[in-house]
């Protein structure tokens, strides 16, 4: 498998790609220190520099210090809906396969229901009618 992945010159390029985002944002933070909330307009949608290399916002606020922030709640966010759709997905696939018979028909149908929603108004019915939740758990 790692053979044939190596052959494949995009394949290699993304991993790589990918290699440069997670290390950037793991480890960039610390070198790079800029408040994300500080505020400044006299700042404001400043062009890229060496004191703001991806600009400013129209709050004044550093980009590329935003990026990275961001960019851990995204890889969280990713990483973690990884492991449940992996774990969620094994479990039902291990129960319909050892059980067989009617679960297995009744859990596959299910999955064909979740799979033929429609994700995006579905996430948002999740967060609107969770996002209580999730502030009082995130302490925010």
């Amino acid at each position: 498998m790692w053979r044939k992945f190596i052959k494949d010159k995009m394949a290699v390029v993304g991993l790589f790609t990918l290699i440069i985002i997670v290390i950037s944002i793991l480890f960039l933070p610390f070198i790079y220190t800029k408040d994300i909330e500080f505020i400044d307009f006299s700042l404001s949608t400043l062009s890229p520099s060496w004191q703001h290399p991806f600009g400013t916002n129209d709050l004044g606020q550093d980009q590329l210090a935003r990026v990275l922030f961001g960019g851990r709640i995204s890889l969280t966010v990713g990483i973690t809906s990884m492991i449940i759709a992996i774990s969620i997905g094994s479990l039902i696939g291990a129960i319909a396969g050892y059980y067989g018979g009617i679960l297995d028909s009744l859990l596959m149908r299910f999955t064909d229901i979740c799979l033929s929603l429609p994700q995006l108004p579905v996430l948002l019915l999740i967060v609107y009618l969770f996002r209580d939740l999730v502030k009082s758990l995130l302490g925010a």
